[in-house]
């Protein structure tokens, strides 16, 4: 009886195993399923645009940023932000170029924006044109009116297409004659409803774009290699003042003891880390309390190839590069000028019209379209002397992302010392002094001659 208790008891333990593996293993393969279909599903979009917009807002909601938009919101100074995309993909070997014309692209377009502030002249045009034909009735087609036009139109089309030989070949080896091609008349348009508002605008602005300080830059990149950079401007009374002095003062100008800073190397240097993020001009103080400008530029060394020695020449052409755009950038900043327009067209047309065929077909068409049309061209330039200027730091680097591609830079910088240096060095005149009179001596004695040195160990 024992035996049979236990064999029963076990008979129900096995039969409960059985039923419930099959249940327990469709729960674990359904969560499985879903872990894998979660795992294998495309990561979501990431705008790198929205990024930039969003790291805009953060920089503004905080710290340096919320100042000076409290400061434009009191009437103390300008800012204005933009973005603009890298116009290719990581792949191409002159990335790194096209990363920089995409700062260029948005920096020029924060200046167009400074300076349609400044002063915008708007020109506007609205035109609404209806017509409606509800007679009902559609000429027939005017052969007469079709041979007049035709002829004329054959003319024209003799005169300015250039091809047309080639298609009356081409209508040959097709067994067309190209005569009777020609001869098909087209069919003729008889309007019966047409509703159309256009509207047109320009803009247009010049004016100077000294004192403009690019503050803040970003760059936002999503996993398809997708880059946008975007950058924050400022202009203000003192930087105006600022800039008018360094193409003015010849690099007279008053140290401020209280802003006394650390050098101007140290100061890059420390950040060497960051340099292929920044981009534009900086205005800091130097460990004199001078006000200085330095001046970050950036270029790429698209060389892939294993000839050490024309790696060298590019890389040295890069930096070359580089520091022009650092200099043109401390022109602008002194001395830049622009002008820009903005043209815009926009509106709806919606047409109804009745195609009359030669072999008397009507055919009636309505279509609908709407215009959208804009264009901008703007032009900045800049003429200034200066002198002092001078690197602080150079630097090359693969870029942390993509190491296949290297990036030149230099940290260019003008400080009123080094201007009043190069201007003395420039001017330099040496100084006269007058010669002695040798004295006279009397009888023979014994003496020693030699010249002086004028010249001070210190002077080494």
């Amino acid at each position: 009886m024992n035996r049979r208790l236990i064999a029963m008891m076990v008979s129900c333990v096995l039969a409960m195993g059985v039923v419930g593996y099959p249940l327990g293993g469709m729960a674990s393969e359904s969560q499985a399923d879903a872990e894998m279909e979660a795992a294998s599903a495309p990561d979501p979009y990431v705008d790198p645009a929205m990024e930039v917009e969003a790291a805009f807002n953060r920089f503004f909601s905080e710290g340096f940023g919320k100042s000076l938009q409290q400061r434009m919101a009191a009437g103390e100074l300008y800012v204005g932000k933009t973005w603009a995309e890298v116009q290719v993909a990581p792949q191409n070997s002159q990335w790194p170029k096209y990363r920089v014309m995409a700062y260029e692209s948005a920096l020029s377009d924060a200046e167009n924006g400074y300076l349609m502030s400044l002063s915008a002249k708007i020109k506007s045009e609205k035109v609404r044109s209806y017509f409606a034909d509800n007679s009902g009735e559609v000429p027939d087609f005017d052969d007469s009116l079709w041979r007049d036009q035709n002829k004329v139109a054959r003319i024209i089309d003799k005169m300015l297409t250039l091809t047309e030989g080639r298609l009356d070949k081409a209508l040959e080896e097709l067994g067309i004659d190209p005569e009777e091609y020609g001869k098909t008349p087209k069919s003729q348009r008889h309007d019966l409803f047409k509703d159309a508002l256009t509207k047109s605008s320009v803009k247009e602005a010049m004016g100077s774009l000294a004192g403009l300080v690019p503050v803040q830059t970003f760059e936002a990149q999503n996993k398809s290699g997708e880059h946008v950079i975007g950058v924050v401007v400022v202009a203000s009374q003192k930087m105006r003042q600022f800039a008018h002095e360094i193409g003015t003062r010849r690099g007279k100008l008053t140290a401020n003891e209280a802003k006394k800073g650390r050098p101007v190397h140290d100061v890059v240097a420390g950040d060497a880390a960051l340099l292929i993020d920044q981009f534009g001009i900086r205005r800091l103080y130097d460990e004199h309390g001078y006000p200085v400008l330095i001046s970050y530029g950036q270029w790429g060394n698209a060389y892939r190839g294993d000839n050490k020695r024309q790696a060298r020449r590019q890389r040295a052409a890069a930096l070359d590069q580089a520091r022009m755009q650092a200099d043109q950038q401390i022109a602008m900043f002194v001395a830049g000028k622009a002008m820009v327009t903005e043209e815009s067209t926009v509106g709806q047309i919606v047409e109804q019209y009745v195609d009359v065929h030669k072999d008397g077909y009507k055919e009636e068409q309505e279509v609908s379209r709407i215009v959208d049309e804009l264009n901008k061209r703007s032009r900045a330039k800049a003429n200034v002397r200066l002198s002092g200027l001078a690197d602080v730091y150079s630097w090359t680097q693969p870029h942390p992302v993509y190491p296949e591609h290297e990036l030149i830079g230099v940290v260019r910088l003008w400080s009123p010392l080094n201007e009043q240096n190069m201007r003395n060095l420039k001017n330099f005149q040496p100084k006269q002094e007058a010669a002695s009179k040798p004295q006279v001596k009397s009888g023979g004695m014994n003496d020693l001659h030699q010249g002086k040195s004028y010249m001070r160990a210190d002077d080494f």
